[in-house]
């Protein structure tokens, strides 16, 4: 394998693409956390009003990646 410095082009690429990956992250862990505030504390929709729903799903946002991969594994499946 031949190694060689990095260029400016490739220094971009590797940007756009941790960038792009970071981005596909946050996006799955918003996903899971409204799941999460659906199926582990709301339940039923007609439940709860919508600022009650939106003051849970805020405690939920605050939740890491891996901590709601932890409770979906726990409380939820």
């Amino acid at each position: 394998m031949i190694r060689h410095q990095i260029n400016f082009e490739e220094l971009q690429q590797l940007y756009v693409l941790t960038g792009r990956g970071i981005w596909h992250l946050q996006y799955l862990e918003s996903a899971i956390n409204i799941l999460i505030t659906l199926k582990k504390d709301i339940k039923h929709l007609s439940s709860v009003s919508l600022e009650e729903a939106n003051i849970i799903h805020s405690k939920n946002k605050a939740n890491t990646l891996g901590a709601s991969l932890k409770i979906v594994e726990k409380k939820i499946l």
